[in-house]
């Protein structure tokens, strides 16, 4: 009866953020939504690395449509980065060189934390920068463009997280 409240499958069906949709509605209808204490695990292995740009471009700019003011503060997620810059604009800082130190100790230990929580392996160490690197360059890239792929398929976001299929494209051509 509840899915059917919000349109069913069908409702939820134009929306790049299904899930989150599923959710969103059932809770603007007063209902609650409950978070489960289960952890599902997922593995992201996207086999190349403009395969995962692709997927995390379209995770962010679904994000940047649902929540804009949430993902405009979204770079502060990767400090690494922001604290190499605030280094390389005061070198001779020692509050530059603390930011720096202070960032790569809380990454490590959220990978940690992360990783025991979820149990599984934490990645080499000297992946943490890079990654933090890599999430700061899909966020800029986020900020801008509607263009996304979902299993091969060029499509575009219209408000929020609708999507349409892009008009005039070519099935031979790559989106970002």
């Amino acid at each position: 009866a509840v899915l059917q409240s919000i349109g069913g499958f069908e409702g939820l069906a134009p929306h790049l953020a299904d899930d989150f949709m599923l959710g969103h509605l059932i809770a603007q209808r007063g209902l609650r939504v409950i978070v489960s204490k289960y952890v599902i695990r997922t593995m992201v292995s996207d086999s190349t690395l403009p395969a995962l740009w692709e997927h995390e471009l379209r995770w962010h700019r679904t994000i940047r449509g649902l929540q804009p003011l949430g993902y405009a503060g979204l770079f502060l997620t990767f400090p690494i980065p922001l604290a190499l810059l605030a280094l390389a604009l005061a070198p001779k800082s020692r509050t530059a060189r603390s930011f720096l130190a202070a960032a790569v100790a809380g990454r490590i230990a959220l990978q940690r934390v992360a990783a025991r929580a979820l149990g599984v392996r934490p990645a080499p160490l000297w992946m943490i920068p890079l990654r933090d690197a890599f999430g700061l360059a899909v966020w800029a890239r986020g900020l801008s463009g509607h263009d996304v792929r979902w299993r091969g398929a060029p499509l575009q976001m219209a408000a929020g997280d609708l999507l349409e299929e892009r008009k005039g494209h070519d099935p031979s051509a790559k989106a970002e």
